[in-house]
């Protein structure tokens, strides 16, 4: 009966074609029909306004230069949609494109698909092909028992100078939602000559754990020469608590103090840290590099006693590893105060994530990985021409002052200016010899409102103050300085030059571990070089043609159409896959060794979990709304308001699965049959005229 049902229906919709012709009128009949089909496909083709031919798919077709520019843009995390919009700008409107929004998405997926289960071993033939064509770049991977990728480290020869001149204080944080696969991205980061932040190397690994760090650290120090950093600074992260003092055995492990501070007042009682001014004053005293251990021990003890904090569980733990965070405790450490916390970390990695996307692949992380360290090494070339080139400007006639701004970079020598203006404003000084050979100053600082002994040996001009400020940071201090003038010294002594904060410190030639000379550039480098070369004069042409009569312009044309008809027969000759490969420099594999992960389940992956005050900070930012149930102004509306009662509820919801069901009256009915071997949605296709 359903079926007669459905028969009947399909008539109605679709009428069968009967008539009375002929054989040899149906003949004549179709084959007018063919001329006229024939006569309306010429008219489509050759006739329709170029303002609507632009939109044919056969005039549509994206070409090299745009895949190129697609990808281009994909290393700076720019999509198809910006990317057709400035190329728009390129050839001076949209109907000159060649091609629509659609087309530049399509290939974007195209791009994804052609990646698809490949991801990882393609990432894999990227760090293999560089390190066959570059000299000093190193990399090793690990996968686990299902052949997945699980953890990589890289670093190339650029990332191990870098570390040979600036790795003393090393800090490492990871970070999160990076790729498509949640594996956690972990950048090696410090401070160059310009005190910005630099990167030694970096990983990616699918957990985090101990197993994953011990590894990772091993092939940091493999790449590294086995040279260990003076301090290595990390959170308070326990898988790290037990593989760092496993790998390092000589670098003092070092805790991010603002991590620790940040906790403060959420560990002591709220009164305590709202009414009164012991937060403040333990700051002061935790971040006092001036202090010895045993000041700081004396000064704590006080701040307990007096507010009656001797039974607080957190400070007691956190006193008894005050080592492993303290400044005092490493005032003794070569510049073992030029980081205290991870914020280089951080700060690095939120530069890092502007370039990369959360649901891109691995290829894509690797070439927006790239672009992101060169715009890093670009800054600091960028930095070493304004240093070579301009002397900054002084602020008073010492000639120590003088000599620095010649031999630092610019923002380490406005540290040492500042150490010269306060040694004009602070220091005084008495002398009192107390040895032979070494002359002990006692030198009065009025700023801090305390005597530093300086012991100089006038022989060999060495000094050495009590603040420590050369041992922790790496310049002499406003003591040292007023000793040195003193005694007519007119130029800092080699001895407190040190390398990694002079304006040469590029300079010196390129070593891989096992000493041999590299090279800077690569013939890829040069070819890159050349390509840039180019584009530039091609770009320049093109600007001053817009001033040239038309001719000009059509020579340039003819030009260049003879010199691509020269290379056309490379690229007919080129398939789909190696075209791919070509725009995005890697190589696929027919053969997979190595897949991708799954989508690990990290701490960082998934929703952020807010503490309760932080639950509480975001319902006061909440914006209020009106409630209809309780007629108040709230955070609250109709749906959750706690006002409400559970009988008014249930009624609400009867209500609204009422109107949800009588929504489309003529439609459910129908949809109650069971049809045996059609589908629903051939029954609208076929049906429309029942359904409506």
């Amino acid at each position: 009966m359903i079926r007669r049902r459905l028969r009947s229906l399909g008539s109605v919709v679709k009428p069968r074609f009967t008539s009375n012709l002929s054989s040899k009128q149906l003949t004549k009949f179709k084959y007018h029909s063919l001329l006229f089909l024939s006569f309306m496909l010429l008219i489509t083709t050759y006739f329709v306004p170029k303002s609507i031919k632009s939109f044919r798919k056969k005039s549509r077709k994206l070409t090299l230069h745009q895949k190129q520019l697609i990808v281009d843009h994909c290393k700076i995390n720019i999509g198809p949609t910006t990317s057709f919009r400035a190329y728009k700008e390129y050839v001076n409107g949209y109907q000159n494109i060649g091609a629509s929004l659609t087309d530049f998405k399509n290939f974007g997926r195209e791009i994804k698909c052609f990646i698809g289960q490949q991801d990882a071993q393609m990432f894999i033939n990227q760090l293999q092909q560089l390190s066959e064509t570059r000299e000093g770049f190193y990399y090793a991977f690990d996968v686990d028992a299902d052949q997945c990728l699980c953890r990589v480290f890289w670093a190339d020869a650029e990332a191990r100078r870098n570390y040979s001149l600036y790795g003393e204080a090393v800090t490492f944080d990871p970070t999160y939602s990076t790729n498509r696969y949640n594996m956690i991205f972990s950048p090696f980061t410090g401070i160059d000559h310009h005190k910005k932040s630099v990167t030694f190397s970096a990983s990616l690994m699918s957990r985090e754990n101990d197993l994953n760090f011990n590894w990772i650290f091993e092939k940091f120090l493999d790449a590294m020469g086995g040279k260990e950093p003076h301090c290595f600074f990390t959170d308070q992260c326990l898988a790290m608590k037990i593989a760092v003092p496993a790998v390092f055995k000589t670098a003092a492990h070092r805790l991010c103090m603002w991590h620790i501070m940040h906790k403060l007042p959420e560990k002591v009682d709220p009164t305590v840290a709202k009414e009164t001014d012991f937060v403040s004053r333990l700051n002061s005293v935790v971040w006092d590099c001036d202090l010895e251990p045993s000041d700081f021990e004396e000064r704590w003890s006080g701040l307990i006693s007096e507010f009656q904090m001797e039974d607080n569980g957190w400070l007691s733990y956190m006193f008894s590893i005050r080592q492993r965070w303290i400044p005092a405790y490493y005032r003794d450490i070569p510049l073992g105060c030029l980081l205290r916390t991870t914020q280089r970390s951080e700060s690095e990695n939120s530069f890092f994530k502007r370039f990369e996307n959360p649901r891109g692949t691995l290829v894509e992380f690797w070439l927006r990985f790239q672009s992101a360290m060169d715009q890093q090494r670009y800054r600091q070339k960028s930095l070493d021409r304004d240093s070579d080139h301009s002397l900054p400007q002084t602020k008073t006639l010492l000639r120590l002052e003088i000599h620095a701004s010649t031999v630092y970079t610019h923002s380490l020598f406005y540290d040492f200016q500042q150490q010269c203006v306060d040694y004009l404003h602070s220091c005084s000084a008495g002398d009192s010899p107390r040895d032979a050979t070494t002359r002990f100053l006692d030198v009065e600082d009025s700023m801090f409102r305390k005597t530093y002994t300086v012991a100089l040996n006038p022989t060999t001009w060495d000094a050495s103050c009590s603040c420590k400020l050369f041992e922790r940071k790496g310049y002499i201090c406003k003591h040292i300085i007023w000793i040195l003038s003193g005694k007519g010294v007119k130029k800092i002594p080699d001895k407190y030059l040190l390398s990694r904060w002079t304006k040469n410190t590029k300079k010196m030639p390129l070593y891989d571990v096992n000493g041999h000379l590299m090279d800077d550039f690569t013939a890829s480098d040069v070819s890159k070089m050349h390509i840039s070369t180019a584009w530039s004069e091609f770009y320049s042409t093109l600007t001053l043609l817009k001033a040239q009569p038309a001719p000009k312009v059509t020579e340039l044309i003819h030009l260049l159409t003879t010199f691509r008809q020269q290379l056309q027969p490379v690229s007919e000759t080129m398939t789909k896959q190696q075209e791919l490969e070509m725009l995005l420099g890697c190589r696929s594999s027919t053969e997979l060794h190595i897949l991708p992960h799954v989508e690990s389940k990290n701490k960082g992956s998934g929703k952020r979990l807010m503490s309760k005050k932080q639950q509480c900070i975001a319902k006061v930012q909440k914006p209020k709304r009106f409630c209809n149930n309780c007629k108040q102004i709230a955070h609250h509306d109709k749906r959750n308001c706690p006002h409400s009662s559970s009988d008014h509820a249930s009624s609400l919801q009867s209500a609204d699965n009422a109107s949800e069901v009588s929504y489309f009256p003529p439609i459910v009915p129908f949809l109650q049959y069971h049809i045996s071997g059609l589908t629903i949605s051939h029954i609208w296709s076929n049906n429309i005229t029942y359904l409506v």
